[in-house]
């Protein structure tokens, strides 16, 4: 398999910026004999990272991209985007959302010849990257048809009550308003999952297959449970599983096969 890292000139962020790639393209004969997911052309997984992780975390960092590629048969595009949502910011070289659907697709897919046809493509990610893949999938089902979310944070329902001074975890007040502006206005704002998907879920027919998942003792369980509930409640056909694990890779590496399993059945 194709494996490596990338750099390219991002005109969303004004700078180098770079990517790690693996493309199933010498998997051998035996294997493609006994795997039916080489019946067909490679599929295109964009896979994001989490807070404060870098595009190899899904090789290098615990997680087991080597074996979803050849498990599956999947080229996997694993971006770097540092700890900013990958929401679009106001200046002009903070565009973090717009990279990734906008000039990340069309560059790997132009480089590596891939197809751009939306059922070819998925987006996927894990905790800050799971809540990033959700919204884009849902902003842009044309691009996706299939997420893959896990262990999201999608709660900022008390992002208004915070102060100057107050933290969450290791992230301080200042932080989430240079990521997300006013946060008297995030709630109903594009940033907003729950505003974004009651939008999205106008055209049902349009959405990508959703799957997300989390551990019963994750400190997100909650989030993923309210999402899981407003999914049902607009009408949106999705799985969501969850199981005994926390925030980690433990947990990760387990339950993006499970995804991918369920998203390359529907």
């Amino acid at each position: 398999m194709a494996q490596g890292r990338m750099q390219f000139f991002s005109n969303s962020m004004k700078r180098i910026t770079e990517f790690s790639f693996i493309i199933p393209n010498d998997v051998n004969a035996f294997e493609k004999l006994t795997n039916p997911h080489f019946t067909r052309p490679a599929k295109t997984l964009i896979l994001l990272h989490g807070y404060s992780g870098i595009d190899t975390d899904w090789i290098w960092g615990g997680g087991n991209a080597n074996l979803l590629s050849r498990k599956y048969n999947l080229n996997i595009i694993m971006p770097t985007a540092g700890n900013n949502f990958y929401l679009d910011r106001k200046s002009c070289n903070s565009k973090y959302g717009s990279f990734i659907y906008e000039e990340l697709f069309d560059y790997v897919h132009k480089v590596f010849g891939l197809s751009t046809a939306r059922e070819d493509n998925f987006i996927g990610g894990l905790s800050m990257g799971a809540y990033g893949s959700m919204r884009i999938g849902l902003m842009h089902p044309e691009l996706f048809s299939g997420v893959c979310a896990l262990s999201a944070p999608y709660l900022f329902d008390k992002f208004d009550k915070m102060k100057p001074g107050d933290t969450r975890g290791d992230m301080d007040y200042e932080y989430f308003c240079e990521v997300f502006g006013d946060l008297t206005k995030v709630k109903g704002s594009d940033a907003d999952i729950f505003a974004v998907l009651e939008n999205a879920s106008k055209n049902k027919d349009a959405l990508p297959s959703i799957y997300l998942a989390c551990g019963t003792e994750d400190d997100l369980s909650r989030d993923n449970h309210a999402l899981r509930d407003a999914l049902t409640a607009a009408g949106v056909e999705h799985k969501f599983e969850e199981g005994k694990g926390f925030h980690d890779w433990t947990f990760w590496n387990d339950y993006i096969q499970r995804g991918l399993d369920y998203l390359l059945e529907n």
